[in-house]
């Protein structure tokens, strides 16, 4: 792909997502409103795990838009690490939703209250058809790159939540299950608590410069030894600048330094397949085979 295409196609999905977020947000304001208006914790359970995917179209949004600004005196790698802000804002409102949803659906069992199944399957159900409607948006750009995948991929998960709270209001209209909305709100709960445990750790490993994921650092620098004339690499480190962005660091010994360039650039090379995006390497002569002294 070009790289108008590749512009042209960034673009679009910075249309897409902006629209997603937008109608996405809206709806989980709703449903919260609604949830909390006739004390339903699986609404406002399902808000929360909605706010969950628009963080994270909110995250891919916002790693368009601060990768772009120029480097500063001050900031020397732009401000790409800024995103780290968002996440944790939103894991700070979903733990605190999630306190309310357990402590709620507690008191809803232990003292059951008349819920209007009708209302929550119709609140429900919009959720379904605004995930729909993401999910076909975003399919567009689903092939062409791999933040749109894994939006689509959280998208269909929301959407199969959705459903299964929809299914819910449905139960409690005709059967009278009023108590399957605090189960419905736990069960939710439950899966953003793995959600977040997964986003702080993610965090964690960004703000610490851990080597990221999907990374094997013991593959990597078997990789480094597979290269000719490489003996030895000391002062390694790999860590992510943005998302997407990794770089290398590193000394590097070969036997003759004439053969330096050559030596980074089939490290380049080999690198690029293991995740690495950018290195910078510093060369040092193998001193090991000095000639001995001529007894």
């Amino acid at each position: 792909m070009s790289p108008t295409n590749t512009k042209s196609s960034s673009l679009n999905l910075r249309k897409v997502l902006l629209f997603c977020i937008v109608i996405n947000f809206v709806y989980l304001l709703a449903e919260t409103i609604f949830g909390f208006c006739i004390h339903s914790m699986g609404l406002v359970a399902d808000a929360a795990h909605n706010l969950c995917d628009v963080a994270g179209m909110m995250l891919v949004l916002t790693a368009f838009k601060l990768t772009e600004p120029v480097p500063t005196h001050r900031f020397t790698y732009g401000y790409k690490k800024a995103a780290i802000l968002l996440v944790v804002v939103v894991a700070f409102v979903l733990s605190v939703l999630g306190v309310f949803i357990i402590l709620g659906g507690i008191h809803q069992i232990q003292m059951p209250r008349l819920l209007n199944g009708t209302v929550i399957a119709l609140m429900a159900a919009g959720g379904v058809l605004v995930n729909g409607i993401t999910a076909f948006f975003i399919m567009q750009n689903k092939k062409r790159t791999s933040k749109a995948h894994n939006a689509f991929r959280n998208i269909l998960v929301d959407a199969l939540v959705s459903l299964v709270v929809m299914i819910e209001g449905v139960a409690i209209h005709f059967l009278g299950w009023f108590n399957l909305d605090a189960i419905i709100g736990f069960v939710i709960v439950g899966i953003i608590l793995l959600s977040l445990f997964d986003l702080t750790r993610s965090a964690i490993r960004f703000v610490l410069d851990g080597v990221p994921a999907g990374i094997n650092y013991e593959q990597v620098v078997r990789t480094i030894y597979t290269v000719e004339n490489v003996v030895d690499v000391h002062h390694l480190h790999i860590w992510s600048t943005a998302p997407k962005t990794n770089v290398l660091a590193a000394h590097v010994v070969v036997k003759n330094m004439d053969e330096a360039n050559q030596v980074k650039d089939q490290l380049g090379k080999l690198l690029e397949s293991e995740g690495i995006s950018n290195l910078t390497l510093e060369f040092e002569v193998d001193k090991t085979k000095e000639e001995k002294p001529t007894e």
